[in-house]
């Protein structure tokens, strides 16, 4: 079996890309965003802070989604 970058790579939605001109960086991306400065995160959603503790995950919760992630 092909290793997972493999996988990805041969999906028919890159058809037709050349993944060692993307290596070499020989494409020019579809969006280029303006940066002000070096550290520039303006393209990027803020989400608040995660809580510090998590709940459990119990049994039930286990039960109610473990089975959609069987091959993951």
């Amino acid at each position: 079996m092909a290793g997972r970058a493999e996988s990805v790579k041969s999906h028919p939605f890159f058809r037709g890309v050349d993944w060692d001109d993307v290596y070499y960086r020989k494409y020019r991306g579809p969006i280029i965003p303006q940066l002000r400065h070096k550290a520039d995160a303006q393209c990027f959603d803020d989400y608040p802070d995660e809580k510090a503790g998590r709940d459990p995950y119990t049994h039930e919760l286990q039960k109610k989604w473990d089975h959609h992630f069987k091959d993951f």
